[in-house]
């Protein structure tokens, strides 16, 4: 999966907690872990629609970072980072028994820029990675 590079200058609607205050169209590069992503799959471009993990969404963002070139050539190095990341944002490993996936994407082809999504694998959740 991979994403145009963005940046938009606008306020993000958030609360004193960072959480988003509704639906919002958010470039690719303003994503924050943290942000939940109403349906991944359909998302294509330099904007994504996110909104607050309270509504049912099928993606939650938890890491951002970069890689060097030999990194992204290997390709491990970013999923590998994912996993990672995971446990350190979720506060435990990914479950066994999970009901979503790892998902790693690129920013832009020329970027090394990779985003970490847990996503869903059959319809939608509510609630946080978190715990």
């Amino acid at each position: 999966m991979r994403f145009l590079l963005a940046r938009h200058r606008y306020q993000r609607r958030c609360d004193r907690n960072g959480t988003l205050r509704g639906k919002q169209s958010i470039a690719v590069a303003d994503l924050r872990p943290g942000d939940c992503i109403k349906d991944l799959e359909s998302q294509d471009g330099k904007y994504i629609d996110a909104l607050p993990c309270s509504a049912p969404h099928t993606s939650e963002l938890f890491a951002a970072f970069a890689v060097s070139e030999e990194e992204l050539g290997a390709g491990l190095a970013s999923k590998m980072g994912c996993l990672q990341r995971f446990a350190s944002y979720a506060g435990r490993d990914v479950p066994q028994d999970a009901e979503f996936t790892l998902v790693t994407a690129r920013m832009a082809d020329s970027d090394r820029g990779i985003l970490c999504f847990g996503h869903q694998t059959v319809g939608t959740t509510t609630g946080s990675l978190k715990r």
